[in-house]
């Protein structure tokens, strides 16, 4: 629907004037350029498709016409009492916004920002239904490699706290802040490493230091009791 506004026929309008079609024509044509658009059913049946959307999803205009939105999600999802609300809204005519899942030919994860509006009928009651998204996959990896890194060096927090010095928040898979957090936080635990090992090596010395000055000093006096005892000896 959304494409044929671009190409709709004059004639057919009675109620807008040529400058308001005009209009409307460019900001169709400006949303199709900018977001991925897509029309299905009411049962879930796609409809039409415009270039960003068939990029995104990697098919066809033909390989999409009349298949199920189903083909874009994953099993878990479609069986999700989620996905079971998510239509009973749009029957209701109510729009929704959120972000989804959606599998590619691939069968590759994309994420998309997306918006629902049901389109109604002359009386009222929605017939099919539009969505405008936009690719938001890059910025959910990023999130999910944050979460992963913030479940990481908790990880190795709590080794440290433990008192094992040998756990290390592991870089691969990382970039940017990221490996700079990372690595701020093994250098950390490196340093504290290095502090236990030389406080140990120094304990250990210290220890032998006053071992022999004790086992000295207990020779010292015993010395000292035996020259007192042979004094004593030769004064009787």
């Amino acid at each position: 629907m959304i494409e044929n506004l671009v190409n709709f026929d004059e004639q057919e309008s009675t109620s807008i004037s040529k400058a308001e079609l005009a209009e409307l024509r460019g900001q169709m044509a400006a949303l199709h350029q900018l977001l991925s658009v897509a029309e299905y059913s009411m049962e879930g049946k796609i409809l039409r498709t415009n270039e960003n959307f068939r990029k995104l999803t990697g098919y066809s205009a033909g390989e999409l016409a009349g298949q199920g939105i189903g083909l874009l999600l994953d099993l878990k999802y479609r069986r999700s009492a989620e996905y079971r609300d998510f239509w009973q809204k749009l029957k209701q005519g109510e729009s929704l916004t959120g972000k989804f899942k959606r599998i590619t030919s691939g069968i590759n994860t994309v994420w998309i920002q997306a918006s629902y509006y049901p389109v109604l009928d002359l009386n009222g009651k929605p017939y099919k239904f539009v969505e405008y998204a936009t690719d938001i996959s890059e910025h959910m990896q990023l999130e999910q490699a944050l979460t992963n890194t913030v479940t990481q060096v908790s990880a190795v927090m709590v080794a440290v706290t433990n008192g094992d010095l040998t756990q290390r928040v592991p870089l691969a898979g990382k970039s940017g802040d990221m490996v700079r957090i990372c690595n701020d936080v093994n250098a950390l635990i490196g340093s504290m490493a290095a502090i236990v090992e030389m406080l140990k090596k120094t304990g250990g010395s210290i220890v032998a230091a006053a071992n022999a000055i004790e086992a000295a000093s207990t020779a010292q006096k015993a010395l000292t009791q035996h020259k007192s005892n042979q004094g004593q000896l030769h004064g009787n």
